[in-house]
């Protein structure tokens, strides 16, 4: 049990007079120090597909199918790039599949691959 106790605890408990406070005070420490670690953490970042919906709607970007809708087609951009299609051939592909003009095109792919896939950010910028 003495390894347990810090060292001033331990010489009161060999004189005979032992204080419970001594044996408890770094358990109180180190709950104190991680109240103030967990109490003082930054607020989580929102998820990536959320950052995702917020930058298509900050575009004026909707779908017919609502957010599922925008994050499933995100998502088959992430897929034709993982697939190998060239920026031009994903283009083409949002372009016949959603009715985006060209610039809406261009950042529908652009916020894709930035929140969804950013692995494939090199390829889409290419």
């Amino acid at each position: 049990m003495r390894r347990w106790m810090n060292a001033r605890a331990a010489r009161a408990a060999q004189r005979g007079y032992l204080d419970r406070s001594m044996l408890f005070r770094p358990v109180l420490i180190a709950a104190a120090i991680a109240t103030a670690a967990i109490g003082s953490a930054s607020p989580a970042h929102a998820a990536p597909v959320d950052d995702f919906i917020n930058a298509v709607h900050a575009d004026g970007i909707t779908s017919s199918n609502g957010d599922d809708g925008l994050v499933k087609g995100g998502r088959a951009v992430c897929d034709m790039f993982t697939a190998g299609a060239s920026r031009t051939e994903v283009y083409q592909g949002v372009r016949e599949n959603t009715g985006l003009d060209q610039d809406l095109a261009n950042k529908f792919i652009t916020h894709s691959t930035t929140y969804l896939c950013p692995w494939q950010n090199s390829r889409a910028n290419a």
